[in-house]
């Protein structure tokens, strides 16, 4: 093996990786936009020339128009295609100068097979000249808790935001807050993640200072600087959970038949449908209710959907409430349960 200059010297074995690591480092720089492994973090996030390129691709109203109303969203769940549509109403100052990569919105799964150690988590967004969900920037995490997820989506804002810099698009926190608007799916460590993120990101960087402070130049009457902790309660509002896999999970209950009877898994579903319809916190707490009394081996579940940061994701009555200031406290009296 040959010599790494400055490196006190080559070894043999594992230890080689590192070697291997600079050596890759130095032909493609651009590649790895964040190694990090210490006691809470391991990821390594990349990103493609491509992938970058897709930030400054600019669209005129009309194509964005046209392409707005194309429904052919090809490896997606048609669930999740409803809410990244949803999400996905950009507040644009001038739209026209957007990537159309930031039309709908964005999607964060994580692949649990694709490595023997470790998994694969990618960020998507829609593309709309190929019809299908392209990565925009993809981790190697080695641990699942939320300051691992946190670097991901950290990277994530970075690279948007210096790309639209790069190539002078000027936009506001509220346009910044619609192009990150992510579906992710129910996992806690994944949405705490993003809201610590979304805090650093607007409370540590240039970027996140120049846009409070445009806020403030543009406002029209006394702008207050959120704290931290108002950042990390608004970045919820900007996160929706995955229907498919909220769907996964309302099948795994209905199947198993020491919870629900085979003979009432019918009722059981209408009574599902309806408390993801309900237009009021009093018909959605009383639709659980039902469910608990009639079904009463669904109380954990249950328990667990009503915590403020799993419903709040998911159901839109939830959604439409404050209920940021409650992360971590059940939404309905523990004595209901």
């Amino acid at each position: 093996m040959t010599k790494t200059p400055g490196v006190i010297s080559p070894v043999p074995g594992s230890d080689s990786f590192f070697l291997d690591y600079m050596k890759f480092i130095q032909e493609c720089p651009e590649f790895v936009q964040h190694f990090q492994f210490d006691d809470d973090v391991a990821i390594i996030s990349v990103q493609t020339e491509f992938m970058r390129t897709l930030f400054g691709a600019n669209v005129d109203d009309k194509s964005r128009d046209e392409n707005n109303n194309n429904n052919e969203m090809n490896g997606l769940h048609d669930s999740d295609s409803d809410e990244v549509e949803n999400m996905g109403q950009v507040n644009v100052e001038s739209q026209s100068t957007l990537p159309s990569i930031f039309n709908h919105g964005m999607i964060t799964d994580a692949a649990h097979k694709f490595f023997h150690a470790g998994k694969l988590l990618q960020t998507c967004c829609y593309n709309e000249e190929l019809h299908r969900w392209q990565p925009i920037l993809m981790s190697w995490t080695g641990k699942q808790n939320k300051e691992t997820y946190s670097a991901h989506f950290f990277t994530l804002f970075g690279s948007i935001v210096s790309r639209l810099k790069l190539n002078n698009v000027d936009i506001r926190l509220s346009t910044f807050q619609s192009i990150i608007a992510t579906v992710v799916d129910f996992s806690d460590a994944q949405r705490a993640g993003f809201q610590l993120a979304y805090q650093k990101f607007l409370t540590s960087t240039e970027y996140g200072i120049q846009f409070q402070i445009r806020e403030w130049e543009l406002s029209s009457s006394p702008y207050q600087f959120p704290s931290a902790e108002e950042h990390y309660s608004v970045a919820i509002g900007l996160l929706k959970g995955c229907r498919q896999h909220w769907k996964k999970s309302v099948t795994r209950v209905s199947q198993n038949h020491h919870v629900i009877p085979p003979e009432k898994q019918s009722e059981f579903h209408g009574y599902i449908d309806d408390l993801f319809s309900a237009e009021t916190i009093e018909s959605f707490t009383d639709m659980m209710e039902i469910i608990k009394s009639t079904f009463p081996n669904t109380r954990d579940w249950l328990y667990w959907l009503s915590k403020a940061e799993h419903g709040g994701l998911l159901f839109p009555i939830l959604q439409s409430q404050n209920f940021e200031h409650l992360e971590g406290v059940y939404l309905f009296s523990m004595s209901k349960f």
